[in-house]
């Protein structure tokens, strides 16, 4: 199994898109955000889920309440709750 984990992205589209790129080279079973995705973009951290298959994102201290609360119940945000894999 590989996992990719990675943190502190802070809305950074050139991130996002090289790691996007190394996701799907390396082939990756699943991935970890583990907090600051963004300073206070709910629309990146939602780009974020559609690009990665098997995502996780675990909100820290730089996710505003209204990002975490707008994203609490979609498929990949993990905050509160246990996952199995």
């Amino acid at each position: 199994m590989k996992i990719l984990a990675i943190s502190d992205i802070h809305d950074e589209e050139l991130v996002l898109e090289r790691l996007g790129e190394f996701y799907k080279k390396e082939n990756f079973d699943y991935v970890f955000i583990t907090g600051d995705t963004t300073n206070k973009s709910l629309s990146f951290v939602e780009d974020i889920l559609a690009v990665f298959k098997n995502v996780f994102v675990i909100p820290g201290n730089n996710e505003p309440k209204e990002v975490v609360e707008s994203l609490y119940n979609k498929k990949g945000f993990v905050h509160e709750r246990r996952v199995e894999i």
